[in-house]
């Protein structure tokens, strides 16, 4: 970390702002703007403008675009979501969340908007405790029918794997063509993804850079379009050292993802 303070105007969090906040941090290292080669971060605007008026590629971050993706996913089963939801909200009123302690000590949880790894943890919850919510007089009104349990634990088995797969994305030594195997393999079994995690995805900002270093990466640089050869002869991407993945990984990674059933 290069740095960490407030922006120098903080009413403004431009793009150019953001350029002139990074320029009198360098400069306390005795470096300049033409020290930067590529950016990384969040596939935003801002970030994208800062790397379009700076000149430089941009990697976009794969975390920030699998959360999009099963955000996504996630629309397409607000009907299942909505009932867990129901019977978590009613039981944290206080007579019915009085009637749960009396049976467990496992609290009920809520989703929100901003990650949806809440919606992972609230479904996660209601099956650890979906016997002792049974028993609650209150919630019998609202409680799902068995057919409905059986599309949520569909849901929660899809959203286990994918949970495994956000977990792998935060690795610190993880390559850019592990990550790109990651998403690949999720577009295979969730083709609804593909707007957000396809290799040319709109939200991505720079594809051909982005596909030119997995290929450098793969030893792959025989199959490099045109405009990814840009790149190569840019000298940009000498520094790469060759890693591909062992062959045997992604077939792991298709073994246990595949044994998941599709919700509904």
């Amino acid at each position: 970390m290069l740095a960490f303070a407030p922006m120098l105007d903080e009413g403004d969090f431009s793009a150019a702002q953001h350029i002139a906040f990074l320029a009198a941090t360098l400069e306390l290292y005795g470096r300049t703007l033409n020290s930067v080669t590529f950016l990384v971060g969040d596939n935003c605007s801002v970030n994208q403008c800062m790397a379009r008026m700076m000149g430089v590629p941009m990697v976009g971050c794969a975390s920030h675009r699998l959360n999009l993706a099963v955000r996504q996913f996630l629309d397409k089963q607000e009907a299942t979501l909505d009932t867990i939801h129901a019977v978590m909200l009613r039981c944290r009123t206080v007579k019915n969340r009085a009637a749960l302690r009396e049976l467990t000590p496992l609290a009920p949880k809520l989703q929100n908007d901003t990650r949806w790894s809440s919606t992972f943890a609230m479904e996660q919850r209601f099956f650890a405790i979906k016997d002792e919510l049974a028993c609650i007089a209150d919630l019998r009104s609202i409680f799902p029918s068995p057919g409905q349990i059986d599309k949520m634990q569909d849901l929660l088995a899809a959203l286990e794997v994918i949970q495994g797969f956000t977990i792998t994305l935060q690795r610190h030594d993880l390559a850019m063509n592990e990550a790109r195997a990651l998403l690949d393999t999720l577009v295979e079994r969730f083709s609804g993804m593909a707007s957000y995690l396809s290799p040319h995805a709109s939200i991505v900002s720079n594809a051909t850079f982005e596909n030119a270093v997995v290929k450098v990466l793969d030893d792959d640089v025989g199959s490099m379009l045109e405009c990814e050869r840009r790149w190569q002869r840019s000298r940009l991407l000498d520094q790469i050292p060759v890693r591909p993945i062992p062959p045997r990984i992604p077939r792991a990674w298709r073994w246990k993802f595949y044994r998941q059933k599709e919700p509904s």
